[in-house]
């Protein structure tokens, strides 16, 4: 009885510092994918400034 005690005390610990974890890797893997439609629409601009 007491394992599952240590065992409930140490998911309560963990389950919100992996839910911050995931948040954090998910929003830096949206900064990554942003960064290839801006470096293509950068060197439009360079080639041909304007951007349409």
């Amino acid at each position: 009885m007491i394992v599952v005690a240590i065992v409930a005390v140490l998911a309560a610990i963990a389950l919100p510092a992996y839910q911050s974890h995931v948040v954090r890797t998910q929003i830096a893997e949206g900064f990554s994918l942003a960064e290839g439609p801006k470096t293509a629409r950068e060197e439009f601009y360079m080639n041909y400034c304007r951007f349409r």
